[in-house]
């Protein structure tokens, strides 16, 4: 079993967290919180998304790599597709104007289709991270095949170092 590199280990806790914690803000937190957090996953997004096509990260062959790649490909068009959604009621809704204080916010905003959109594809997100929680709980637990060790910080295990 090999590891992730460290820096896209470090990318894939702080977009996790990133991502619970902007969901959890959409609709308790002040907006601009929230369209702030959702750009900072836009960010990292792209950052990690850039050094996972320049990395090589650990591979394996089989029916479980291929549901995997999907899952984690889903996860990503997801998130961008949340980000982008998030964007078009920015745009629709003049919200740039309405933080530089030259106009007023729109008195419902879940009028707004680009807002269903954006709720919709939110709910597909929570479903598809509880899904992929539930796959990596599933390795860890049942099948006991230390997969949490190449998504984690700290020595190599020594499945990683050359046999002499």
């Amino acid at each position: 079993m090999k590891r992730h590199p460290p820096l896209l280990v470090a990318l894939h806790w702080l977009s996790a967290f990133l991502v619970i914690v902007t969901l959890i803000s959409g609709g308790i937190a002040p907006l601009g919180f929230h369209m702030a957090s959702g750009a900072l996953i836009f960010a990292i997004f792209l950052l990690r998304t850039t050094v996972k096509l320049k990395t090589h990260v650990p591979s394996s062959k089989g029916t479980q790599t291929q549901i995997a790649r999907v899952m984690h490909m889903s996860l990503y068009g997801l998130v961008f597709a949340v980000v982008a959604s998030g964007l078009g009621i920015a745009i629709e809704a003049n919200l740039l104007e309405v933080f530089q204080g030259n106009a007023m916010l729109p008195a419902d905003l879940s009028e707004s289709p680009m807002y269903a959109a954006h709720a919709l594809l939110t709910d597909f997100l929570l479903a598809a991270i509880m899904v992929h929680t539930a796959a990596a709980l599933w390795h860890q637990v049942i099948l006991r095949d230390r997969l949490f060790s190449r998504m984690w910080f700290g020595n190599k295990p020594e499945a990683d170092f050359p046999q002499n």
